[in-house]
């Protein structure tokens, strides 16, 4: 048990250890329009190399007379043969081929009808077509319409990772080579279309040469994720490791398949979810099974599909590949529960007989049904698809079959589709009707489909009804763009948002999350029949769901500032490449340079991460950036992945290195050749005018110096009250010394009068400002003390000569005053250069008194009294006094420090005793 504990906790450490919040998204996964589902697959139309309805002309040149022994003698070794390539009339030089395949190759004897592997960068590094390295033609063997396998992957990757494909037409030294099928590769390129990164780990499985039957009986050679123990040595023989960039894989492979045959049905979702992809597995054998694939994880359980490793979940996902031999007529029977039985078909024997994964596994054919068996759309398809290629198909001398086959078999595929899709839904287990559900919405604040701030929890409603009743509803919920989801009861109660209790509407929380994080959700609805029959709301769950991106958290740094934007730049400025591109402006605000490596910008407000600044760019104090907005970010380190849309305008956001908000601009339609730039410059409104390109938006400088003509002390604060300046020079007449800083304190070392010089820039335009001040020494008033003490009945206050006005609290207008209370006495100065000052004197007067301590030197006075007693101590710890009358009794007791004054007004005559501390006295 501890050890099988150690691998759950060592695979969690994977899992968590990277972030993937408002990751960008892969070419295959994308938002509905509405912004409200996030989807993966179904991305049709196909674009690019692989574009639908296109045939793709590629031209094999071969130098060697004898090249198809050389390709012959090479096949047992995959060993490629250097060539050049035309393809569509773009030549590609040092191109590696070879033969490829199984069956497809031995089986077809002498026939030139061979399947090509083409390896672009074998020979040049990054060489490719339209993003991909590797080409495979397949010569379409066990299918006579050439359509098959085209056919087959668009419609599954509806719902599962599935190579793009298209046709095309070969010729090798001129000579025509007939129709192929031109298939993706499930390689890097591949994995990159589908996945958030291609930094995990993918296997092929394969029939090892110790096979109990190497020539391939079903379910004989244990490559279907069958537990071989501990040992990864007989992982390696059956696993075939194509890429990884992750450390020691066959260690996770096996962790993997170990949890998947031990764990208990109950934990299935629980556990083996933290591994597996369970619903991504489920669609897999849905998908192989609709279509009858016989060369298949279905059917021979063996090296006819992948594995990736995907590291931003942990888990292990199955891929579909080979998709020739479908459409066959013969399997248009296909029990839907083939080889369930089967021990050996590890994930079909584990996962179907688990009552809940078999509901999930027949909501989801229910789907895959609708949706790659509709009779109209396929038709539509194969009726396409015959008509682009049938005239190459008859012309083609060297295929496989007879042009009659092709002809027919057109028909036989409808054929097929009809009758597969009755037996599917004649079956009675398919046939049991899952609840309905609609009306799915979810609250922030109490509004509808509003997306959260940071930490603010979400309410879910769903309407669910059923024929045979509602046994439950379920709302999962995963965090991220990938993962693991969590299941939640929803509620028909009153109480959790939903309403009220019993009118079939059906609430649930998602807890608040950070700022910037994915969220996805999707509502299960399970019947209240024998079967518990279930179906989901979106029904492609779990790769197609509901999602909002939680509103990124605002920055705690917003110096810099997106302070000018061009979005139709067509004479005003070229970039490093002399094209008139799109450009951004930032500004740092700030008096300090800004380090912004690993910054975000993005016209995307679901894609937060879609272009990142540089390491090393760092905006200068009150500096400028540019950043090109041109959708090529190969021209240079500055050239983003997104442009502007001048049409209609849009939102371009900036985000720190945390995803956290620095700024954002939404801009409507732009003229050409205008800035959208703030005014004024950096903390303004954005306003359309004439571009200022990496400059000051306020266009001219002003410099100004803000500082009195005279002043009162050697040190003294200069305000800059410039304007349209980007950066500013001082001197301060005493010197050579110059600052460079917005608004600096400089220290005269003499008074004295003296030219001060402010120069402010923008760009290459200056202003210069000057200022004369005359600097005086502090003018002081003091009477050295902030307590005098007199014994007298009154006392002389002398402010000093030399000033020109005297200003007393007393309104006494003269240099020297009497007074004859105890007070706090203050006098205002002004000399005769206009400089002001003022203190203040505390004075104490009929201060006969006592000394109560003399190395403390705490003094009491007066005394005797008849007004107030005044106890004053230099030392500034706390003290007790109390004080007694002559009977006794203690009439004051409080703490104090430094001075206390006690009212004795109302004390009758007569002798008091006075304790502090541990002495007292008498007075």
């Amino acid at each position: 048990m501890n050890r099988w504990l150690l691998f759950f906790f060592l695979l969690l450490i994977d899992l968590f250890s990277t972030s993937i919040s408002a990751q960008k998204f892969p070419d295959e996964m994308h938002l509905s329009p509405d912004e409200r589902r996030l989807k993966t697959g179904g991305n049709l139309p196909y674009k690019g190399f692989y574009e639908s309805n296109t045939i793709r002309n590629i031209n094999l040149q071969f130098s060697s007379a004898d090249f198809w022994t050389t390709l012959t003698n090479n096949f047992p070794g995959r060993t490629d043969m250097m060539v050049t390539m035309t393809i569509d009339g773009v030549v590609y030089d040092s191109i590696g081929v070879r033969f490829k395949g199984n069956s497809s190759y031995s089986a077809i004897g002498n026939s030139p009808k061979k399947s090509f592997n083409v390896s672009l960068d074998n020979y040049i590094p990054g060489q490719n077509v339209g993003g991909y390295n590797t080409i495979v033609l397949n010569n379409c063997f066990a299918d006579p319409s050439f359509m098959n396998e085209i056919i087959y992957e668009q419609q599954i990757s509806k719902h599962i990772a599935a190579p793009k494909g298209n046709f095309a037409h070969l010729f090798i030294n001129g000579e025509d080579w007939g129709i192929y099928d031109n298939v993706e590769q499930l390689n890097h390129d591949f994995i990159k279309e589908w996945f958030l990164s291609t930094k995990g780990a993918l296997w092929r499985a394969r029939n090892p040469m110790d096979s109990p039957a190497p020539r391939g009986h079903n379910g004989d050679s244990l490559s279907s994720l069958y537990n071989f123990g501990t040992d990864t040595t007989f992982y390696t023989w059956h696993y075939n490791l194509k890429s990884s960039e992750i450390p020691d894989p066959f260690t996770k492979l096996m962790t993997t398949i170990q949890v998947l045959d031990t764990v208990s049905a109950n934990n299935v979702e629980n556990v083996l979810g933290d591994y597996l992809d369970i619903d991504a597995a489920l669609w897999l054998i849905v998908s192989e099974n609709i279509f009858g694939d016989d060369d298949s994880y279905l059917y021979k359980g063996r090296k006819d599909y992948y594995i990736y490793y995907e590291p931003e979940s942990g888990r292990m996902i199955p891929l579909e590949m080979d998709g020739n031999d479908t459409y066959q007529n013969s399997e248009s029977n296909l029990s839907i529960f083939f080889n369930v039985n089967e021990p050996n078909f590890v994930l079909l024997h584990k996962l179907l007989n688990i009552p809940s994964m078999r509901q999930r596994y027949l909501a989801h054919m229910r789907t895959a049904v609708i949706d790659e068996l509709d009779t109209i759309e396929s038709f539509s398809i194969i009726d396409s698809y015959y008509n682009l290629i049938d005239s190459i198909v008859q012309a083609d001398t060297k295929k496989l079959y007879t042009y009659s086959d092709f002809v027919n078999k057109r028909q036989l595929q409808k054929q097929f589709i009809k009758d597969r899709r009755i037996s599917i839904l004649s079956n009675t287990e398919v046939a049991q009707a899952g609840p309905v559900i609609s009306n799915v919405v979810f609250y922030s604040d109490s509004i509808a489909w509003k997306r959260p701030k940071a930490d603010e929890v979400v309410w879910v409603n769903a309407t669910v009804s059923g024929a045979s009743g509602i046994h439950g509803v379920n709302l999962y919920s995963g965090i991220n763009l990938v993962g693991k989801f969590s299941k939640d009861i929803m509620f028909d109660d009153g109480l959790h948002h939903d309403q009220s209790a019993g009118d079939g509407i059906f609430g649930a929380m998602i807890s608040g999350k950070p700022g910037a994080t994915w969220i996805r959700f999707y509502i299960e609805g399970v019947a209240n029949n024998t079967s518990k029959t279930v179906s989901y709301e979106p029904a492609g769950a779990e790769h197609d769901v509901f999602s909002y991106l939680v509103l990124p958290s605002p920055a705690s740094d917003t110096s810099v500032v997106i302070n000018e934007l061009m979005a139709k730049n067509i004479s005003t400025v070229a970039d490093s490449t002399g094209e008139y591109e799109d450009w951004i402006e930032l500004y740092n605000n700030s008096n300090q340079p800004k380090d912004i490596s690993g910054y975000y910008l993005t016209d995307k407000k679901y894609n937060l991460r879609k272009w990142k600044l540089p390491k090393g760019t760092i905006i200068p104090a009150r500096g400028y950036q540019i950043v090109w907005a041109d959708e090529n970010k190969d021209d240079g380190k500055f050239n983003t992945n997104f442009n502007l849309s001048s049409t209609f305008g849009e939102n371009i956001l900036l985000l720190n290195s945390n995803l956290e908000l620095v700024d954002e601009v939404t801009f409507g339609p732009q003229p050409p050749d205008k800035g959208y730039a703030r005014v004024p410059n950096g903390t303004g409104t954005f306003v359309i005018q004439s571009p200022t390109f990496n400059g000051n938006n306020n266009t001219v400088p002003h410099a100004s110096i803000g500082v009195n003509d005279t002043v009162c002390s050697l040190v003294v604060r200069f305000n800059n009250n410039s304007t349209n300046a980007s950066s500013y020079s001082w001197n301060f007449g005493d010197g050579p010394a110059f600052f460079s800083i917005f608004a600096p304190i400089y220290i005269y070392s003499s008074p004295g009068t003296y030219t001060v010089t402010l120069i402010a820039y923008n760009g290459t335009t200056s202003d210069t400002d000057f200022a004369t001040i005359t600097i005086f020494s502090d003018s002081s008033v003091s009477f050295g003390t902030d307590t005098i003490i007199s014994n007298g009945l009154s006392y002389q206050l002398d402010a000093g000569a030399g000033f020109s006005i005297y200003q007393w609290s007393t309104n006494d207008t003269t240099q020297i005053i009497t007074v004859d209370s105890i007070g706090n006495y203050c006098v205002q100065v002004l000399t005769q250069h206009g400089c002001m000052n003022e203190t203040c004197v505390f004075v104490i007067v009929n201060a006969n008194g006592i000394e109560i301590r003399e190395n403390f030197k705490t003094l009491l006075y007066p005394n005797p009294t008849d007004e107030y007693l005044i106890l004053r101590s230099n030392s500034y710890r706390k003290e007790t006094l109390e004080i007694f009358n002559s009977l006794g009794k203690c009439i004051l007791k409080e703490e104090f420090s430094g001075n206390v004054s006690v009212n004795t007004k109302s004390w009758s005559e007569g002798i008091y005793f006075v304790k502090l501390g541990y002495f007292s006295d008498i007075f």
